[in-house]
């Protein structure tokens, strides 16, 4: 049972992320002023882009034996 609760926590707080910087690229696509345009973008940089990219990192590299 504490494996499903696990499951359930990471699920919501992964979604909450996503949520967020989904916010971020919805706040730049609008036509709001230039400063909350670059609040967006960082905050879609911030919580898309470079955890995405040291995951893909990761486990490319454990592929292709480069010690990351």
């Amino acid at each position: 049972m504490k494996e499903f609760f696990k499951i359930i926590i990471t699920t919501i707080i992964v979604g909450l992320i996503g949520a967020i910087g989904m916010w971020g690229v919805i706040t730049n696509e609008s036509d709001t002023e230039l400063g909350w345009r670059i609040w967006g973008w960082l905050l879609a940089m911030v919580i898309i882009v470079i955890p995405t990219a040291s995951f893909w990192t990761k486990q490319v590299g454990k592929v292709i034996d480069l010690d990351v």
